[in-house]
């Protein structure tokens, strides 16, 4: 949203599920602007129910003043308004919205792995034996998974390939 002109009202649809159209719906609504969250799960940020967080997040929202549209798709985009449809029925209803903020695919960003490795000759110069992509330069996600990418590749570095499991962890018995 850098460098955007944001007005209000404002519509930010989630369709991603996880804590980042939360964000931006509070984020819009502290600077005065009236928001509705519209996502088409059945609460907001439902994948946080598996991190215990789902209940605190929707509350907060909805303390702030945000408007909350569970269930519903954005299917049109108009000048003032967009279109919604309810998953379940397919019934129609217009959203009043100035800007829309969408939360949804999250694109990877391979720039600088493929800056780098256009060069092949610059980087056996500095010596660069090995350059691979982790992270969001395959897909993004979140904070936890980056560190995770990066503790994972740091174990393995310089380690031969195999097709052993990397490291191994005890899984409590489920009887």
């Amino acid at each position: 949203m850098s460098g955007a002109r944001i007005n209000g009202p404002v519509v930010v649809f989630d369709d991603d599920h996880y804590y980042m159209g939360g964000v931006l719906a509070e984020k819009l609504r502290a600077t005065g602007l009236e928001v509705t969250l519209v996502t088409p799960a059945v609460d907001v940020s439902s994948w946080t129910s598996v991190t215990l967080e789902q209940f605190r997040i929707q509350s907060q929202l909805m303390n702030a003043g945000i408007h909350v549209l569970t269930s519903k798709n954005m299917v049109a985009v108009e000048k003032d308004h967009v279109e919604l449809a309810c998953v379940y029925t397919g019934k129609r209803s217009r959203l009043n919205a100035a800007s829309i903020v969408t939360v949804t695919a999250r694109l990877p960003d391979d720039r600088l792995y493929l800056e780098l490795s256009g060069d092949a000759k610059k980087l056996a110069d500095a010596g660069i034996r090995n350059l691979e992509c982790i992270g969001d330069c395959h897909a993004p996600a979140t904070i936890a998974a980056a560190v995770y990418a990066g503790h994972l590749y740091a174990r393995q570095c310089d380690e031969p390939e195999s097709e052993d499991i990397p490291f191994k962890r005890e899984l409590p018995a489920i009887l």
